[in-house]
């Protein structure tokens, strides 16, 4: 019994090894090396998930680090995570905050979405909602769908600005196109009942119809409602 044991403690071990991508870490590494620094941040990403390679905190940090200072700005956003949740760190919030600025502020628009985060709810800085607002509508524009889809709820709601549903149908129908289903759903709403836009019924057929491919069931049922009753015509 010991010695089947045994064997399968074996053989477990030569499954996980198995799962080990090493062609593929090689290849990053040799790419970080040479000065591209995405592989870098790629590379970190996998030892932080521990995804083809035995997991390590301490080279994630190193990779997003060697990254960051060469102004890559993913690397200081990773880096602002990691001090966020503490992966082989201590929680330091400000250190986060001071990660997610950088990375911001070199181009990445995950960073100016987590900073905006920070600023919103008061985690580690002064809570301030005009200032959280400025940094999801930078996000948007570097392509981050839920930052462009809070921009939305905040011009909708009148925080940290005055309220404007023309805005927020702006940065709902962005979060769209960027692939927020939801986002699609609210802007065919407004298309539709005309809040903030002039009323656009097959405009909103259509947003309806892409929050359905997107897995949204309101949107499938909203698409299912317009066309059955031919409304858009």
């Amino acid at each position: 019994m010991k010695k089947l044991l045994s064997i399968l403690a074996i053989c477990s071990v030569c499954f996980a090894s198995e799962e080990l991508d090493f062609a593929k870490e090689s290849q990053l590494q040799n790419s970080c090396d040479r000065g591209e620094f995405e592989s870098c941040v790629m590379l970190g990403s996998m030892y932080h998930r521990g995804d083809g390679v035995r997991q390590s905190y301490v080279n994630a940090i190193k990779l997003y680090t060697e990254a960051c200072s060469q102004n890559y700005g993913k690397g200081c956003t990773q880096l602002g995570f990691v001090y966020e949740n503490g992966h082989g760190v201590k929680v330091d919030v400000q250190k986060a905050q001071a990660y997610y600025k950088e990375g911001c502020e070199k181009g990445d628009g995950n960073g100016c979405g987590s900073l905006a985060l920070f600023y919103e709810n008061g985690i580690g800085v002064e809570q301030n909602l005009t200032t959280a607002l400025a940094y999801y509508q930078h996000a948007c524009e570097s392509g981050d769908a839920e930052s462009c889809a809070r921009a939305g709820q905040m011009y909708e709601q009148g925080l940290g600005a005055q309220k404007s549903l023309s805005k927020s149908a702006g940065f709902y129908h962005e979060a769209c196109v960027l692939g927020n289903a939801q986002s699609c759903v609210q802007a065919g709403g407004m298309y539709y009942q005309a809040q903030g836009v002039e009323q656009d019924a097959r405009k909103a057929l259509g947003l309806f119809k892409r929050a359905c491919e997107l897995g949204e069931h309101s949107g499938c049922k909203n698409y299912d409602m317009l066309k059955v009753n031919r409304w858009f015509e």
